[in-house]
């Protein structure tokens, strides 16, 4: 086993009869992977083995195949050295002080919020707790709170790192911000303007001032208009009655006119978090939709890596981005989606005879349902072959068997059973209605409704029957999953 660069060299000189410079040359045609290089330097390498050392011609073949293979991606000795060195430190880092490490590797890259998503990405599989970004909280860099991650003013896009000094040497200074109008005034007026103040409000880092993102985002040119006066009197020595105004009076008097604006509506807020952030800290597009979708999948996107070859799986989540292609042989369009659920993201490729079925429904953010096979056949990459994508509205009322209602006894006699009587008279339909009773030690009775309580399961409807059971009470039952259409691909390792 050869592991380093230099071994691949010294084999090809004591073997072959190259000179050291020679056997350089080889090393960076393997490299470069050019076919006409590669095809001489194997005709030299077979020829040089047999005159040297009488070694076969097919023993030789299979030493330069040897070669060629580790040359596609190794190091030399000095650069495997110090990786070794490096990767021993930070696991040991990583193993014994775990949350500093993390704040530190986020810290590292501060200009590359998927990179950060990524780092939060493996502190929640940690265990470990990243709070979002605050102007009252946050330093410049991600710092650590009662052993949790503060996430980073300067990793914010659009804040970078004069404005998040400037912040937080104003809140060292003075103490928390009460209002917008207190954040404007007391930090440097020249370290922000108004798109620092617009990344922070839309990132969330104002929540605790004001939940109202809205609200706060129509105060700003207000709030920087007053700044600026205050910084132009100050300047020529006038002063300004606003200084003498008490913080907390003009903080109320702010948080009435925050108050009065209509909140953004959450998807807005998270997708503004993930923009600037790279990470959803409110919620999750998915939310939504997660009961039902959970329903569905057999398995989550981070999953995926422990699913053998040719295993069949039925993945659950929101389409979030969409580019569509055409084909170079048929002309005709296909697809590559990326279906996100709460544990990661995947890529899904949906051929022309696919697209052409289902590809004009296939909106970003729709939730959307894909079964398929897992395929290992590229080592570099884990696909899915998909052979049937679902959007959630059309899967409902096709693939559920039951739907179950988790019925609490008291409400049984509260009258539950009429407002559910009532659905199911505007909603009839033809999917059974089960009422799961648990029972006052343990377990639960499970009740059929009967033929003439039958549902109607289009989504629509579950979303009436969520709203009125509440969260987690309503549970669907769905099919198994469909055969692979009959193409020559499903059929060869079956």
């Amino acid at each position: 086993f050869m592991i380093y660069q230099e071994q691949v060299m010294k084999a090809a000189q004591l073997l072959a009869g190259y000179s050291l410079g020679d056997a350089d040359l080889l090393r960076r045609a393997m490299g470069k992977k050019k076919k006409e290089v590669m095809d001489q330097q194997r005709e030299r390498f077979i020829k040089g083995c047999a005159e040297k050392n009488d070694i076969p011609k097919a023993q030789a073949q299979k030493i330069f195949q040897l070669l060629e293979k580790f040359a596609g991606y190794g190091f030399n000795k000095s650069h495997s050295a110090a990786y070794a060195l490096i990767s021993y430190q930070t696991a040991f880092l990583k193993a014994n002080y775990p949350v500093p490490f993390l704040a530190a590797l986020m810290s590292n890259d501060l200009d590359n919020t998927d990179k950060i998503a990524l780092f939060i990405g493996e502190a929640k599989e940690m265990e470990i707790t990243v709070l979002p970004p605050s102007v009252n909280h946050s330093s410049p860099r991600f710092s650590i709170e009662d052993n949790k991650i503060r996430y980073g003013l300067a990793a914010i896009k659009g804040v970078g790192q004069t404005a998040s000094e400037a912040i937080s040497a104003a809140r060292e200074n003075g103490g928390p911000f009460q209002s917008m109008a207190d954040f404007c005034q007391r930090v440097e007026f020249r370290a922000i303007n108004k798109k620092t103040v617009e990344a922070l409000v839309k990132c969330g880092a104002f929540e605790e001032i004001s939940k109202n993102r809205a609200g706060l985002f129509e105060q700003i040119d207000k709030c920087l208009a007053q700044a600026s006066s205050v910084a132009r009197d100050l300047e020529s020595g006038q002063g300004m009655f606003f200084l003498d105004e008490d913080p907390k009076d003009q903080a109320d008097a702010l948080h009435k006119e925050i108050d009065s604006v209509a909140p953004w509506p959450l998807k807005e807020c998270l997708a503004a978090e993930k923009d600037l952030l790279g990470y959803y800290f409110s919620g999750h597009p998915i939310d939504e939709y997660e009961e039902d979708l959970r329903a569905f999948r057999t398995l989550s996107t981070v999953e995926l890596n422990e699913e053998p070859d040719q295993s069949p799986v039925r993945l659950a989540g929101l389409l979030m981005a969409k580019e569509v292609r055409i084909a170079q042989r048929s002309q005709k369009p296909f697809a590559r989606l990326q279906l996100e659920d709460r544990t990661g993201a995947f890529e899904i490729m949906i051929w022309p005879e696919m697209y052409q079925e289902i590809g004009e429904k296939l909106n970003v953010g729709t939730p959307i349902i894909i079964e398929g096979v897992v395929d290992r056949s590229r080592e570099e990459q884990l696909r899915v072959n998909t052979h049937k994508v679902l959007l959630l509205e059309e899967a409902c009322p096709d693939q559920i068997r039951e739907i179950y209602v988790l019925a609490k006894r008291d409400e049984c006699q509260n009258g539950l059973f009429p407002k559910i009587k009532a659905l199911l008279g505007e909603h009839p339909g033809d999917r059974p209605l089960c009422l799961v009773i648990p029972g006052e030690a343990h377990g639960a009775a499970v009740l059929e409704a009967g033929e003439a309580f039958q549902l109607d399961a289009h989504y629509p409807v579950l979303r009436k029957l969520r709203e009125l059971m509440g969260p987690n009470r309503v549970k669907l039952r769905v099919k198994d999953m469909s055969e692979p259409p009959p193409r020559k691909r499903f059929f060869k390792k079956a």
